[in-house]
């Protein structure tokens, strides 16, 4: 198992739910999502990772983020990336890679986004750390693309909660290329959630299976 931790967007994602079920193969995963710690093993211990969350969070004020850009990344993903706030959730990012967190830092590879859909041809792996330009399903991509800038994203929403997610290790393998297609059934579990603001923040308990975010790595 590992865990991620994901601000779940507070907006209306009745037109990108409609999209990632077309494009985005982790679409019954998990809701639309934007990420601020990418998935680490459970290994670290969930005490230890909620105590270094809560430690980190300390002080943070709900802040107002505006998505809108589209951006196509290397490992063939189109992502809804940040027109405002972007450099205040790498701030955020910045400041949770410290200590505890800091081998899993990658900020030269951070951009804050919520995914739209995933465009490798049929037949073909995935792997996140080594895309190729052969798996690229560009007609999809072009249609997918079109579809999209048909579509109103501008959409905001004020981070005021964090969510600590566990995540499948069939998922991560599929990720990393090691199974051949995303495995069918594998759902996102929240296990904690973090509230931003006065006077403290605070971890809430999540009862396994409850609250499941269904719906964007």
């Amino acid at each position: 198992m590992y865990y991620a931790l994901v601000s779940f967007p507070k907006a209306d994602m009745t037109s990108i739910d409609r999209l990632r079920r077309k494009y985005d193969p982790t679409v019954d995963l998990i809701e639309p999502h934007l990420t601020v710690v990418f998935p680490v093993p459970e290994s670290l211990g969930k005490r230890e990772l909620v105590g270094h969350c809560t430690a980190v969070l300390q002080g943070w004020q709900p802040f107002l983020v505006v998505a809108g850009p589209l951006v196509k990344t290397p490992d063939h993903w189109l992502f809804l990336t940040l027109r405002q706030g972007a450099s205040v959730v790498t701030k955020l990012y910045q400041d949770l890679h410290s200590g505890f967190l800091g081998d899993y830092a990658r900020p030269a590879l951070f951009h804050p986004h919520i995914g739209l859909g995933q465009f490798v041809k049929a037949g073909r792996s995935y792997d996140w750390n080594n895309p190729t330009e052969a798996d690229f399903d560009e007609d999809r991509y072009a249609h997918a693309l079109r579809e999209v800038k048909e579509l109103d994203l501008e959409l905001s929403w004020v981070i005021d909660s964090l969510d600590l997610v566990e995540l499948p290790d069939e998922v991560i393998a599929w990720a990393r290329g090691s199974l051949p297609s995303y495995p069918n059934g594998a759902r996102a579990m929240r296990a904690e959630r973090f509230e931003l603001g006065p006077p403290t923040i605070t971890a809430h308990n999540s009862t396994p299976g409850a609250d499941r975010r269904s719906a964007g790595a």
